[in-house]
């Protein structure tokens, strides 16, 4: 399953929303899968179809990974309400820890948030989102915005691989950090 996430400005989202005209584009980054943050450890993947939908930390439905997990709970007829929503991936992550619960979030915010006691794991069924860049078509500087553009796929591709390399399993239920690259240097899109 893909579905688009965007990453909006505060500004862009104020004229989008106001409907001040000119027309958007949408640059994609790439796809970020869904993972599991939550207290069941295991070697394999996650198995959607065990969730109990009891103890999920949702997300809205009208957002895109509450979206895509509500479809997918469906077609495997998993019935049952989540008492505890979040309408931030960040905070999902958080109150999922909090109470012992679940949370299924991105790879990238799930391995920026992981706290002790928490495993990361990939889900069966794979479930994925497509991370994308609003702007607005009247503000594009061509230049800028090419390079601007390449400096974000960088990041995100590098964001992506460094997710991917964190263990499934953390050892003996404490998570681990997210490899860092010493020789990463800050952005700094102030010039």
């Amino acid at each position: 399953m893909t579905a688009p996430l965007v990453i909006a400005g505060r500004e862009l989202r104020s004229r989008l929303l106001l409907g001040t005209g000119g027309f958007t584009r949408l640059q994609t980054l790439g796809e970020v899968e869904l993972v599991y943050v939550g207290p069941t450890a295991g070697r394999g993947d996650f198995d959607l179809a065990t969730l109990d939908p009891a103890r999920l930390v949702r997300i809205p439905d009208t957002d895109v990974v509450g979206r895509t997990l509500s479809e997918a709970m469906g077609q495997l007829g998993l019935a049952g309400a989540s008492t505890i929503s979040s309408e931030t991936y960040f905070a999902a992550c958080a109150l999922a820890a909090e109470i012992s619960g679940v949370a299924i979030v991105d790879e990238m915010t799930a391995a920026s948030m992981v706290r002790p006691g928490q495993h990361l794991r990939r889900i069966r069924p794979r479930m994925a989102v497509t991370l994308g860049v609003l702007t607005h078509d009247n503000e594009v500087i061509r230049g800028y915005y090419t390079a601007f553009i390449k400096v974000l796929k960088d990041v995100f591709e590098r964001s992506v691989m460094s997710c991917r390399a964190v263990p499934s399993v953390p050892g003996a239920g404490e998570a681990q950090p997210r490899p860092s690259k010493p020789t990463d240097a800050p952005l700094d899109f102030r010039r």
